[in-house]
Parts: C-alpha cells; structure tokens; sequence
C-alpha cells in the first residue's frame, strides 16, 4: 500500500509531465494546452449527463425493489472518470474516459465487483456484539464451532442467557 502511495505521490506526476512533453513536441504548444484543457471542460458535461443517468438507474432499482449493486458501482465510477478528466493530464484524461464511456465502463464495472466480491466479507450475527465479536475470535483462532462441550460459551456458540424485564413506559418519560 505504501508503495501504491507513493507512486500516486512522485511517479504519477512525472509520468504525466513526461506525456505533456512529448504531446508538445509532437503537436505544438498551444494544441497541447488545448488538449489539456479541453477534456476539463467535457469531462464536467460529460460527469453531469453520466451522474444523472446514473443517478436515475439507481433510483428506478430502488423503486423495482432490486437491490442497486450495478447502479452504485456504476456512479462511484462515473464519479472517478469525471474526476479524473478534470485533473489537467494525458494520462489521467485516458484513465477518466474509460471509467466514463458506458462501453469500457463495463469491463471495469465486472473487474470492481469480483474484486469486492472476494474481498469483502459481510457477517450477520444474531446480535452486534455477539456477531461481530465472533468472527475476531475465529480469526484469532478461538470460537470454533467444534469446540468440545466443556469450553467456555463465548467459544461454544452463540446462546445467551439473560432475563426480560418489563419496562412501565410512563418511568421512561421522567
């Protein structure tokens, strides 16, 4: 991580400087500041066309009672690509377009979902603590469920024992 850091920090920069001069030397200056400017302006266009539509697949998934995991990897994308091609460079404005094109944004949209697919495990538990707090005994090795009987409950399972006391609602108001 540290090193995707700071490659985003000190390469990033030099490589698009690098791709500026050399865009320059092969076009001219003045169509070089065109071409890094030009893509700024689409790309706020292009950002608020793409973020509506986006915005509206979203919310008729709501309305169709679906859940809207296309829709929201689609916006969060939309979003990226508008803010990349409003950051002055060739590299990023390559990077920005396709996160933005509805045909290139696919492949990208099938790329980030397998990745949080793999990558992000969702636990439900029957209640916060006890939920939450067996998975980090698993990880840690304990809270297994094939632990013998005489083990301490926490490691056994998920039953609780408690009692119910009811409450008079008008000694909640004072």
């Amino acid at each position: 991580m540290f090193a995707l850091f700071i490659f985003l920090l000190i390469l990033w920069p030099i490589a698009e400087l690098i791709a500026i001069v050399w865009v320059a030397g092969m076009i001219g200056i003045p169509w070089t500041i065109l071409l890094l400017f030009a893509p700024c302006i689409a790309g706020a266009f292009v950002l608020r066309y793409q973020g509506r539509s986006a915005w509206r697949r979203f919310n008729e998934a709501l309305r169709a009672g679906k859940t809207p995991t296309r829709e929201v990897v689609d916006g969060v994308l939309v979003v990226t690509g508008g803010l990349l091609l409003l950051i002055p460079g060739f590299i990023t404005d390559i990077f920005g377009l396709i996160l933005i094109l509805p045909p290139t944004r696919a492949p990208v949209r099938g790329l980030v979902t397998a990745y949080a697919q793999s990558n992000l495990v969702v636990k439900v538990g029957t209640t916060a603590y006890g939920g939450a707090s067996s998975v980090w005994q698993r990880r840690a090795g304990r809270g297994r469920r094939d632990a013998p009987p005489e083990a301490e409950p926490a490691i056994r399972g998920y039953d609780v024992e408690g009692t119910a006391v009811e409450v008079d609602q008008r000694q909640i108001g004072k």
